[in-house]
């Protein structure tokens, strides 16, 4: 019987024979080649409306979404148009991330993040422990870029140089003395090329580093608290200028240069012995910002800039209070609300207050069944700005309570009746939290356990 062809006449139904050599084998497995493909100019996948092919897309990996852009020109064009990689990270992390880490194109900041979290992903199973020598560790900067670190402690005065990513301990300590000895001090500042000490009998020292933190200089300030140093504050932005806060109840602003006492301000004749400035917030053109054991917050409204070039064209400064019932633990200044936002002792909530009128604006609450013992705050520059999706930067506020839940605010936000509840809730720690970092990609939390 003859093979009927008239199927292959039909003008149709064009086709296009792939292989006429019958049937070959691999491994006992016969594989036909002899198969026809329908070729009549039809490609029904792309008849898919975009919207579906966009979330399709937003399921690949970057390398698998650079792959099928080579497919054909219509595919390309999906997945080079920015909206297509905004949908695939909203699809795969579930939310426009709070803060970019590529600005210019949400195909950069899908990429990034995905490389990032494979990384991270690589990484937690990989625990390098190491002893930095210093004893307790009670202060930490670490360049992951130039693989170094600093490791300081209170007890011992001295900070050690490591490699966070060998664990090699460099044998050239930093100490807060200038004859190279161990000597316990009461406050610590520590940064890329700074060290800041402050000493049990009031006074300050300051050691400058390079790059690696080698080749350093020592220099002690001339004047002195009468008493321990409790806290130190500088800025990134204007270095000439520190604050350190004593127990002898005072605010002093050091020329770093002269090594001199620049201006000396008092929180109050009637200061308690047992009373002591815990923490200082700065705006360096605004304010200086101390708060105390007792509950008490005291605000000076000064300019450090014009009052370091001309200290004796100021007079005594009084400052304005606003009063607590328990210990301050924390103080965030909000420049942008001009607002400022405390953590009590013994608390589970955050008041926010207007500088302007020195009233409670907000309290932070419904977040912490235990008390606040961290926050941190996470300054989003031109915060007043919508971004493309008219959508204003937030500025986030995290805080951590003895039960280990952290919560996660908007430090410009309040809601009805003065009332801000936060906008996310993270568990899962079974003791107090100590430490937050937050950056644009990741929050870390450490704990007592």
């Amino acid at each position: 019987m003859s093979r009927d062809n008239s199927r292959r006449n039909d003008k149709n139904l064009p086709f296009k024979k792939k292989s006429t050599k019958g049937k070959r084998t691999k491994g006992g497995i016969a594989i036909d080649n002899a198969f026809e493909i329908p070729i009549n100019g039809r490609c029904y996948i792309n008849e898919i409306p975009t919207e579906i092919l966009t979330h399709i897309f937003s399921q690949l990996e970057p390398t698998e979404l650079n792959a099928a852009a080579q497919i054909c020109k219509h595919w390309r064009w999906i997945i080079t148009d920015d909206s297509c990689w905004k949908s695939a990270l909203i699809q795969f992390f579930g939310s426009i991330p709070f803060r970019r880490l590529a600005s210019d194109s949400w195909k950069n900041e899908y990429m990034t993040r995905t490389k990032l979290l494979r990384i991270w992903e690589r990484g937690r199973g990989l625990t390098l422990s190491f002893d930095p020598r210093v004893g307790i560790i009670h202060n930490l900067y670490v360049d992951f870029v130039n693989s170094w670190m600093l490791a300081g402690s209170l007890d011992k005065g001295m900070v050690s140089r490591c490699d966070p990513s060998t664990g090699r301990i460099s044998k050239d300590f930093i100490f807060s003395t200038r004859e190279n000895v161990s000597h316990s001090i009461s406050a610590m500042l520590v940064d890329r090329h700074r060290i800041l000490w402050g000493y049990k009998s009031g006074a300050i020292g300051l050691t400058i580093l390079n790059k690696q933190g080698s080749n350093r200089f020592f220099k002690q300030f001339l004047d002195f608290h009468a008493g321990p140093v409790s806290v130190l504050a500088w800025s990134n932005q204007f270095t000439n200028t520190i604050v350190s806060g004593g127990e002898d109840g005072l605010v002093i602003l050091w020329d770093v240069n002269s090594g001199r006492c620049i201006k000396s301000l008092r929180t109050d004749e009637t200061l308690g012995n047992d009373t002591i400035i815990t923490t200082l917030a700065w705006s360096v053109k605004k304010y200086i910002i101390a708060g105390t054991t007792d509950g008490t917050v005291y605000i000076w409204s000064i300019d450090s800039t014009l009052i370091s070039s001309s200290p004796d064209n100021y007079e005594d400064i009084s400052p304005t209070k606003i009063t607590g019932t328990s210990g301050v633990t924390s103080l965030h200044y909000v420049e942008s609300s001009n607002a400022l936002i405390i953590a009590y002792e013994k608390s589970s909530e955050l008041k926010k207050f207007d500088l302007e009128t020195m009233e409670c604006i907000c309290v932070f609450t419904n977040g912490h069944s235990g008390n606040v013992t961290r926050t941190i705050i996470d300054i989003q520059e031109n915060s007043e700005t919508s971004n493309e999706n008219g959508i204003k930067p937030l500025n986030i506020l995290a805080s951590g309570d003895t039960l280990g839940v952290v919560c996660l605010w908007d430090a410009n936000g309040c809601g009805i009746d003065k009332i801000q509840k936060p906008f996310r809730t993270i568990e899962g720690h079974l003791s107090s939290v100590t430490a937050i970092h937050i950056d644009t990609f990741k929050m870390i939390v450490g704990r007592l356990d």
